[in-house]
């Protein structure tokens, strides 16, 4: 599957295969992706709980963590929230990549001064940020959708970094 994100990852020299960890919910999804790329873990699950689990069993210690949300700023922003909280609490030094949509039908065009503006009113976000060491990349990426309403769909990949400074 050229152009997917793992395969971008691998042949970037980004990470290894054996560093690959994908998370998808959808069980028919997960299987499709077990069978495109048996070489890669594929874990089904929510993203959050499959990264719960990870820590609980002592395998966590991400370099990237890639978030790829099907959903706007406003429906990912708790969730996102909650992720930050719980990896202020359990990691450092890695990219979180948080991936958005930001233009879709029905939906005006938003920005990532929104994002941040909706993530600060949650407490997990407020506590991530105070405690973290988190830093946001003052840029991110957009680009346009894929699929069949790729053309409609605008995306946005938001990079936030946390770094330990002690």
């Amino acid at each position: 599957m050229l152009g997917c994100e793992p395969i971008q990852m691998i042949e970037s020299g980004l990470i290894k295969p054996a560093q690959f960890r994908g998370v998808e919910i959808n069980t028919e999804i997960h299987d499709l992706n077990v069978k495109a790329f048996p070489e890669l873990t594929f874990i089904n699950n929510d993203f959050y709980r499959a990264i719960a689990d990870a820590i609980h069993d002592g395998d966590f210690n991400p370099g990237i963590v890639n978030a790829d949300f099907p959903a706007t700023p406003d429906g990912a922003v708790a969730y996102i929230a909650k992720l930050m909280s719980m990896l202020t609490s359990t990691a450092s030094d890695f990219l979180l990549i948080v991936n958005l949509i930001l233009r879709m039908r029905y939906y005006t065009r938003k920005d990532g001064d929104h994002l941040i503006k909706l993530l600060n009113e949650y407490p997990q976000f407020r506590f991530a940020w105070n405690s973290g060491g988190w830093e946001l990349c003052s840029d991110y990426y957009e680009y346009n959708g894929a699929g069949e309403t790729g053309s409609r769909t605008y995306m946005g990949s938001f990079i936030f970094v946390r770094k330990d400074y002690e």
